[in-house]
């Protein structure tokens, strides 16, 4: 069980959300996630990104994260929004706040010692780690996928003759 901190300063028992920047990166309908090597969550999958340091704005947090984890450069990427969410050190818990992001993936992935392994996942076989994660899966889920046959059956009334043979928004 995880604890918040415990502090005699005044200053640092404000319990204010450590900032974090992740990246999306979506393939034939799929999302690239990571295995985590190390705790918390370890051996569960996780999207890439990581804690924001002073003086980084998010977005040049991001692209030091994916330098760091994939050892790939990123240029083109969209800010997706903001997500609460909660982080672990040590026997603590404390509140972050993730910005996320649709990233381009370009050049071939090379995993630093945090991760053991990559997968091209469809969004609803993915168990992601951090809650603040969960949240984007979601958010992805709810924003960018539809119900195929819905959109036929709506289309049809519109034009009977239409034929819809698209999959996915991404």
């Amino acid at each position: 069980m995880y604890k918040m901190k415990n502090a005699d300063c005044e200053l640092c028992a404000f319990e204010n959300p450590k900032p974090t920047a992740t990246a999306i990166f979506i393939k034939d309908g799929r999302l690239l996630v990571l295995k985590r090597s190390i705790p918390p969550f370890q051996n569960k999958w996780d999207f890439m990104g990581g804690y924001i340091e002073k003086g980084e704005t998010p977005e040049e947090a991001l692209k030091r994260e994916i330098k760091e984890e994939l050892n790939i450069d990123i240029e083109s990427f969209c800010y997706i929004g903001v997500f609460t969410g909660v982080g672990f050190y040590k026997e603590y818990a404390y509140p972050t706040l993730c910005f996320a992001y649709f990233a381009e993936l370009e050049g071939d992935i090379k995993l630093n010692e945090e991760n053991s392994e990559y997968a091209w996942l469809p969004p609803d076989e993915i168990d992601i780690a951090f809650d603040s994660n969960q949240k984007i899966l979601e958010f992805i889920k709810k924003k960018f996928t539809y119900d195929l046959n819905r959109v036929r059956k709506l289309v049809s009334q519109l034009d009977s003759t239409a034929a819809l043979n698209e999959q996915s928004l991404y």
